[in-house]
């Protein structure tokens, strides 16, 4: 194997074991040691690739949040369904907070913080909710399809249904005395009764 793409193997290995350790793990004070040893590497490569553990988690978080971007313009762009889409959405976003449950919670309180490395809603994604999404939110309204709703109160609705089970899973697991594997089962059948509760029509 040639060296640059060992190395390529390398970086990428660190920081896909950082995301989980971070944000899966809920570890978010780690050091380089821990995760170096959870990722089989020397603690000096992480400084190597990486110059500081900061660095790393400043890497680790805007690739997860560029991900996030990613999904999101598919949401405001996508030429497809609208019912379709939401429940693309819905699934996605979904198994994404279950793989990194703590990414979400890491977010927000970096946001009431002010951090400096706190993620920016991209100006690209601003103008896409409040055109073309925005057109085909009030669309179906007109339809029927949605109840009377402003586009800022829709997504604040979908992001709700889909993050607070992620956000409240030990409160839910402590109230219906769920194990990891009931927990889950429940979280993948809520995956429609959301749809359902957003769309008034079947």
């Amino acid at each position: 194997m040639a060296t640059k793409e060992r190395n390529l193997q390398t970086e990428e290995r660190i920081k896909q074991t950082a995301k989980q350790v971070f944000f899966a793990q809920g570890h978010l004070h780690a050091t380089t040691q821990e995760i170096a040893d959870q990722a089989g590497v020397n603690r000096a490569l992480i400084n190597y690739y990486f110059r500081s553990r900061d660095l790393l988690f400043q890497q680790v978080l805007q690739d997860a949040m560029s991900s996030l971007y990613d999904k999101l313009h598919l949401l405001f762009t996508a030429k497809m369904d609208f019912r379709a889409k939401i429940e693309e959405f819905i699934d996605t976003e979904i198994n994404r907070m279950a793989a990194y449950p703590y990414l979400e919670t890491f977010v927000i309180a970096e946001l009431n913080r002010g951090d400096a490395l706190a993620p920016r809603f991209p100006d690209h994604l601003r103008q896409a909710l409040l055109g073309p999404f925005s057109e085909e939110v009030q669309a179906e309204v007109r339809k029927g399809t949605l109840a009377a709703v402003t586009t800022e109160h829709f997504i604040i609705n979908l992001m709700s249904m889909t993050a607070y089970p992620m956000l409240a899973k030990p409160i839910v697991k402590m109230i219906f005395n769920h194990d990891e594997a009931a927990y889950e089962q429940s979280l993948q059948a809520l995956k429609q009764q959301i749809l359902r509760l957003i769309f008034r029509q079947e």
